[in-house]
């Protein structure tokens, strides 16, 4: 990782603890912040991805597949920044839903690298185990309890701790020999 790409990613850390202690503070409208929040750096992601692919990733072996993935980023942000104004139930299954999803791919991402010997694998296990605990205290919090306050706090405690990892990762060593 470049010093640049570090920089970077301590400033998106600090940047989304920012905004989940924003979550916390404002328990009116919470649910709606948190679909803005997730529908932004969805369809931002989706942009990131189709101009990878019209610059470098066209030109690849499955390099419509980067394509593919850049449209249904960019296809759900969109979506996501659509139903902000729906009720509140739906709201919390669909956040509960993208952290499930979250966790289940970090997940599978974890038993990957286990069986490619990589040491990295128990951090992606546990943020995944993390995030689907996340998702049961989200659907908890809002349709046993009534409380969508607890699903916002329960997204944002979410969001500090990928920030965390997120920072920590950009001070980790690379393994890589880059030979200039």
């Amino acid at each position: 990782m470049t010093k640049r790409n570090r920089i970077i990613n301590i400033l998106r850390g600090v940047l989304s603890i920012l905004l989940a202690l924003l979550l916390i503070v404002i328990p009116n409208g919470g649910l709606t912040l948190v679909l803005f929040i997730i529908g932004i750096g969805l369809t931002l992601k989706g942009i990131q991805t189709l101009l990878y692919y019209f610059s470098i990733a066209r030109h690849m072996v499955d390099g419509k597949l980067v394509l593919c993935q850049g449209l249904i980023f960019l296809d759900l942000g969109m979506f996501t920044s659509s139903i902000a104004d729906n009720p509140a139930g739906f709201l919390i299954a669909y956040i509960a839903a993208v952290d499930a999803f979250t966790g289940l791919v970090s997940i599978l991402h974890s038993l990957e690298s286990n069986r490619n010997g990589s040491l990295k694998w128990r951090y992606d296990f546990i943020f995944g185990l993390v995030s689907m605990l996340l998702a049961v205290i989200v659907l908890i919090g809002g349709f046993v309890l009534k409380r969508p306050y607890v699903s916002v706090c329960a997204y944002a405690f979410g969001l500090i701790y990928s920030s965390v990892m997120q920072i920590t990762s950009a001070f980790r060593r690379n393994a890589i020999v880059y030979i200039a």
